[in-house]
């Protein structure tokens, strides 16, 4: 045994960091989505700095800047096609990393905390693609973000100041557009990171959810990270062909004073504007904020459930019906 005194910055760095044994079914795809958000979210800042260098934050400069990017700044097109399919990626894998989780009741002591980060994450990310939404300033997007911040305006108590908050005012306004890149390029990224960290360090702490007890083991270094540049690489070329298949179109200039007939947002808000659409205000607004209050604490209802009912298959039967329900909704809505 090496003794700390004498182990190199490295070898401390590596004993402390790197050295830990993974089961041997995180090789699986499946089973380590948890690091492929975290290299989208690297790709994201990366491409965000770029794109923020020429990006004017005013309702006169937003939408001509996207598009003098997206035109005429070498390799423009790619790097803003990247950062949104990054962004949409990232809504996908982490969502699928916590149904992961929720199916395989991976969230359970000791791991509550692990979970209850995750879905911090998940939100956070959702905001950060709301916000980013709006800063392309065009028809879509600005009408999109007004019925979003005008429900948020709704909830009560804190509603109106919130709204105050996003908007920088009582309505759209010229700081609007600065409000939200502040909120987009720093304030969300730096709230994700430290999620992100404190994630890694409680997960560390309490060590990954084995499966069928546990077994064969293999390193995080090199063998793991080994994966995950894979995984980066790989994404990198999947979303090199979206940007060349896909093109991003630039859409009609926002105009406060048109109403379009139909207002969607990004499709990951679906289920929520659906179910809006469908009930009351009062049903609309608080039943979605209880459901996040509960998927939040989820293991401790979990636990709860269990304990009452004697049947560990009852909390993952109310997800199945929630799973339903959500997808549901997402295709009326897209229909």
């Amino acid at each position: 045994m090496i003794n700390a005194q004498n182990m190199s910055t490295w070898e401390k760095f590596k004993s402390v960091v790197l050295d830990e044994d993974l089961p041997e079914h995180m090789k699986i795809w499946w089973w380590c989505l948890g690091g492929v958000p975290a290299i989208l979210f690297i790709i994201l800042i990366v491409t965000g700095i770029l794109l923020a260098m020429n990006y004017s934050a005013t309702i006169d400069g937003a939408y001509e800047s996207v598009n003098y990017i997206t035109n005429n700044i070498r390799f423009g097109w790619w790097i803003r096609a990247i950062h949104k399919w990054s962004a949409e990626l990232m809504v996908v894998t982490v969502s699928l990393h916590i149904i992961r989780v929720f199916f395989t009741r991976a969230y359970t002591k000791p791991r509550e905390y692990v979970w209850m980060t995750g879905v911090l994450l998940l939100l956070m990310t959702l905001f950060a693609g709301f916000t980013g939404y709006s800063l392309l300033y065009t028809q879509k997007s600005y009408w999109a973000v007004t019925a979003g911040t005008n429900l948020a305006g709704k909830i009560a108590i804190i509603g109106p100041l919130l709204r105050k908050l996003l908007i920088a005012g009582d309505s759209f306004n010229k700081f609007t557009l600065s409000r939200f890149l502040i909120l987009h390029g720093a304030i969300v990224p730096a709230v994700i990171g430290i999620l992100i960290f404190i994630h890694i360090v409680i997960l560390r702490k309490v060590g990954v959810s084995e499966l069928n007890g546990g077994g064969k083991t293999y390193k995080f270094y090199p063998d793991h990270i080994m994966t995950e540049v894979i995984i980066g690489l790989m994404l990198l070329f999947f979303m090199t062909i979206l940007a060349i298949v896909f093109p991003l179109e630039p859409g009609v200039k926002a105009n406060p004073l048109v109403t379009p007939l139909h207002i969607k947002p990004e499709w990951y808000f679906y289920p929520m504007f659906k179910w809006i659409k469908l009930t009351s205000q009062w049903i609309g607004l608080y039943v979605p904020v209880l459901v996040i209050g509960l998927f939040f604490f989820w293991p401790f209802v979990d636990s709860w459930l269990v304990k009452t009912f004697k049947s560990e298959s009852l909390p993952v039967l109310i997800g199945l019906a929630g799973m339903i329900i959500i997808t549901i909704l997402m295709i009326l809505e897209s229909a």
